[in-house]
């Protein structure tokens, strides 16, 4: 990791291509991009279809500063 961070910051051209792949890229990445890949995989592998709100429809919750993860996480079931 450290080899290729080096190489990088050596080669100026190289970082700026990598920094432009990464934003065109990014899209794929957002929360609700996982959640229709989630619900893909539950439709394929096991005949499951998710509800909308759990298919990539719904928002993730905002996280406040300061707070983490598990404290801003909404339980969707009554178990929570």
């Amino acid at each position: 990791m450290a080899a290729a961070i080096a190489a990088l910051a050596a080669d100026p051209a190289a970082w700026s291509a990598a920094s432009r792949a990464g934003v065109t890229a990014a899209h794929r990445f957002t929360y609700s991009a996982y959640q229709a890949a989630v619900a893909n995989l539950f439709a394929e592998a096991w005949g499951v279809r998710l509800p909308a709100t759990r298919a990539g429809q719904g928002d993730r919750p905002e996280m406040k500063a300061g707070s983490t993860e598990a404290e801003t996480t909404v339980s969707r079931n009554e178990y929570h």
